[in-house]
């Protein structure tokens, strides 16, 4: 995989990594381990995908974002991939 460690930070924050998939489209990572907050990671994932694109001149359409959350104890590979239903379905946002 194409992967790139991201390093902004604050209010301009791209999120931890960026995957460039083969067919043009990015998939921006922001990685936790912290306590369980689903609702504020995601939000935090959507605001850097948004930085992402616009830092980039990118269409945010060809950006995607997940938050990668470790489970306590567990190996990386057990830990719990976040996203919203309306983001995994590419359904339309909902007004």
């Amino acid at each position: 995989m194409d992967v790139e460690r991201l390093r902004l930070t604050g209010k301009d924050d791209e999120g931890d990594l960026v995957i460039r998939r083969g067919d043009g489209t990015f998939l921006v990572i922001e990685a936790k381990n912290a306590k369980f907050e689903p609702g504020t990671f995601v939000s935090e994932a959507e605001r850097e995908r948004a930085n992402f694109a616009q830092h980039r001149g990118l269409d945010p359409a060809s950006v995607d974002s997940v938050v990668i959350v470790r489970r306590r104890g567990a190996s990386w590979r057990r830990a719990y991939v976040l996203s919203t239903v309306e983001r995994y379905f590419e359904l339309e946002a909902d007004r």
